[in-house]
């Protein structure tokens, strides 16, 4: 499929297993990508009686299918959550450069679920995820681990979304933050990852997106 990798990357932090998942092309088609893709998953996942602030809750980011192209708005990504502001369902965008790293690195969505017992942080480089411990992460903000990061993966060119501490202590409002200063700044999804001990999101991929608009 142009202008998508075709491919879901599911982390569960409770039991730290991580999974691939063939993105469904009919859903693909339906739904586009990024928020209608990301809505129509979290609709299918998540029960409506789900306390946001629960492992049970999901985190989900998602790509569109110009992200990572030559195309206007290339470089979006969405995050679609159970809002522990206002307990429906949610979804903000962010611009920057994560959302194309994230789908360079080989996928259009991330769906996490569970919660961590300890703080960590995911490294999604080429196809490849780890979750690495972040307990000496905890308690920086988010202008501050940016460098951190990227030095400790040894990738000067990685991207990195993560909370600072108001997330961590699960302020309602909180938002994640990715390349020093953009956010999906709605419902309050700092505070979702925050209760899942997740510190931060590194993304490095190098893999190409063919656009929807080209010709074979």
């Amino acid at each position: 499929m142009k202008g998508y990798m075709g491919k879901l990357l599911r982390v569960n932090l409770t039991t730290q297993q991580v999974s691939e998942e063939s993105l469904d092309p009919k859903l693909a088609h339906d739904y586009i990508g990024g928020a209608g893709l990301g809505v129509r998953l979290a609709y299918d996942e998540i029960p409506p009686a789900t306390d946001p602030l629960s492992p049970d809750a999901k985190l989900i980011l998602m790509t569109g299918p110009v992200t990572a192209t030559s195309l206007g708005t290339a470089g979006r990504y969405e995050v679609i959550f159970k809002a522990p502001l206002t307990g429906i369902l949610c979804d903000s965008s962010s611009a920057g450069h994560w959302g194309a790293e994230f789908k360079r690195a080989g996928y259009d969505g991330l769906i996490v679920e569970g919660a961590a017992e300890k703080p960590v942080y995911l490294f999604i480089h080429d196809g490849k995820t780890e979750i690495r411990d972040a307990a000496h992460l905890w308690g920086m903000d988010t202008y501050q681990i940016q460098d951190v990061l990227r030095n400790e993966v040894a990738e000067p060119k990685a991207r990195v979304v993560s909370i600072g501490p108001a997330g961590e202590r699960g302020v309602l409002f909180s938002c994640m933050i990715n390349d020093a200063g953009r956010a999906p700044g709605r419902g309050g999804n700092g505070a979702v990852m925050g209760r899942k001990n997740l510190k931060a999101i590194v993304v490095r991929g190098t893999q190409q997106v063919e656009s929807p608009t080209s010709v074979s």
